[in-house]
């Protein structure tokens, strides 16, 4: 039997850098579509981006390489960037992967009042992978925990039974190699 475990803390996605979010000084896009966005959080720490679609979640890719125009426009470091931006990049949404996460062991831990991450997705996907585990007969190998913390934050001692889980799960596939000797 083929085991894997997967641990969810969050999902990752910066859902409150768009366009009118609370506490964005950004400056609108240009008409080019994968034209630089830049802004500033309301401690004046900068930002910048490059944008395709609708404006909701979406696939994030970091760059960190010279100043923050530079990294957004320098050839060498956006390429990879606007090529993502050329593709079908929602594929590597972990909804559409759902089937593929069914027989895995999956711990998701979410805040309840997640904008950012977003609670509603987290449960989205908790779905998906439990849908898709009654229709391929996998047997329900997934935990969700929606648990109260402000914002975007980590609930309280999420860390602590995060190792424990992955604890036990490392410890029942080494019982199950043991039993398949």
């Amino acid at each position: 039997m083929r085991v894997g475990a997967a641990l969810l803390i969050t999902l990752t996605s910066i859902t409150s850098l768009i366009p009118g979010s609370p506490g964005s000084t950004e400056r609108p896009p240009s008409a080019t579509p994968a034209a630089p966005i830049l802004g500033a959080t309301e401690e004046g720490v900068r930002y910048g981006y490059l944008r395709a679609g609708s404006g909701g979640p979406s696939p994030t890719l970091f760059v960190f390489a010279l100043a923050l125009e530079a990294s957004l426009t320098h050839p060498i470091y956006s390429r990879c960037c606007r090529q993502l931006l050329e593709h079908v990049t929602r594929s590597l949404d972990l909804v559409g992967h759902a089937g593929k996460l069914a027989a895995r062991n999956l711990w998701i831990i979410i805040g309840d009042q997640d904008e950012r991450v977003s609670t509603q997705r987290a449960m989205e996907l908790a779905l998906a992978v439990s849908h898709a585990s009654v229709s391929q007969r996998t047997g329900t190998r997934l935990q969700l925990h929606v648990e109260a913390a402000e914002g975007h934050r980590v609930p309280e001692g999420a860390y602590r039974r995060a190792a424990r889980w992955l604890l036990r799960q490392a410890s029942q596939t080494q019982e199950e190699r043991v039993n398949e000797r």
